[in-house]
């Protein structure tokens, strides 16, 4: 993971769910009969601590990867972007590759 950037696709994805714990809280207690009004701070915070990614981790999706990529035959052969996509890397250094 040297050279990867701080913010990657699954701290953005982290962000992004973050943004509905305080939808979700809302609409859960409005459904428990407690309704929180719009603009009031909730009664209690959501939050959540994500782990780390692991170096077996990359090595489990790299091998997910691999089966679906099939040597171009699997239900994503053909579909090197979609293959680099799903491992995360950056398709910018894909294209370069392809244009050299």
């Amino acid at each position: 993971l040297l050279g990867r950037p701080i913010e990657n696709r699954a701290t953005a994805y982290a962000e992004l769910e973050a943004q509905w714990y305080d939808r979700w809280t809302r609409n859960i207690l409005e459904d428990e009969g407690q309704p929180v009004p719009e603009g009031e701070q909730l009664p209690v915070l959501v939050k959540h601590v994500w782990n780390p990614v692991r170096v077996s981790d990359v090595y489990e999706m790299a091998k997910a990867v691999a089966v679906l990529h099939g040597r171009g035959q699997g239900p994503i052969g053909g579909r090197l972007g979609k293959a680099w996509e799903m491992m995360g890397w950056d398709l910018a250094e894909l294209e370069d590759e392809e244009s050299e």
